[in-house]
């Protein structure tokens, strides 16, 4: 499809404006952020004109299930609700289970980075599942947690260089196995990688994306908008995709040594200041 630049220079600036609104209203208001993920799923019967192939159908399955079940019922458990019911949400396996969902999502386009033959891209995804912060860690600050206060966040403690290593592996897979929705892809990981920059809390990062995928997700899934407003095909480039893989895969190899180089000095320093028995 032609599109003038102009249009991609409206829309995607446009777009991702709408998402950090978005993310911004659904962190504060999360007993409605939370119904409106319940009732997102009720939009199953219009996802079989829009989605096609198994891939789609599990990134849509493992995005906007754990997002209405795991993540909106997990904060709103911590937001006070005193009911019995809720003590259920507020054990480690809501952590754990989207520690797990972020792995998966990751190893499901990883997995079909590889199938495309985008080797060097592949192996990146595989690296930022292996450098995803631990659960539990011994670390302050570190691993995976509910803020004690409003808005009752959602936190993983990534730093700043592991959301930038996400932000362009995720769109070089995107740009690989579907260049039509690379520009549309680009403003939701943009604008997750904006939010927490704004807020100044790299901890952040993760739900943000979470909501913008899962935004993202939900529109693709009902109906195409974005095909006629920002369709990037006409951009499409079997050279661009090899070379922005093996960069990916130059950029994320050093990274899994300082990980687990930090990870060492972490676990060092809280040996240090542990008393013996």
């Amino acid at each position: 499809m032609n599109i003038p630049l102009w249009q991609y220079l409206v829309s995607m600036p446009l777009y991702i404006g709408i998402l950090l609104i978005l993310v911004e209203l659904i962190r504060k208001y999360v007993k409605a952020s939370a119904i409106f993920w319940i009732l997102a799923l009720f939009t199953f019967p219009l996802w079989f004109e829009q989605l096609d192939g198994w891939f789609r159908w599990v990134k849509t399955f493992s995005v906007l299930i754990p997002t209405a079940l795991i993540l909106g019922l997990g904060r709103l458990a911590h937001s006070g609700v005193r009911a019995r019911f809720w003590e259920l949400f507020r054990k480690n396996w809501v952590l754990w289970s989207l520690y797990a969902v972020l792995g998966l999502n990751i190893l499901e386009a990883s997995l079909k980075d590889l199938a495309l033959g985008n080797y060097f891209n592949g192996i990146s995804g595989l690296i930022l599942i292996v450098t995803i912060p631990l659960f539990k860690s011994k670390g302050k600050r570190d691993g995976w947690a509910f803020s004690k206060g409003k808005p009752w966040d959602m936190l993983a403690y990534t730093d700043p260089l592991w959301n930038f290593l996400y932000t362009t592996w995720n769109i070089a897979f995107v740009y690989a196995e579907n260049p039509g929705y690379a520009a549309s892809s680009l403003c939701i990981l943009l604008a997750a990688e904006i939010y927490p920059l704004i807020k100044r809390r790299p901890e952040l990062y993760v739900q943000a994306r979470a909501y913008t995928l899962a935004v993202h997700i939900l529109i693709r899934a009902t109906y195409d908008i974005f095909t006629p407003i920002m369709d990037s095909s006409a951009f499409a480039s079997d050279k661009a995709v090899y070379y922005w893989g093996l960069v990916n895969f130059v950029m994320h190899v050093p990274y899994l040594f300082y990980y687990f180089m930090k990870r060492r000095k972490i676990f060092n320093a809280v040996d240090d200041v542990t008393p013996s028995r």
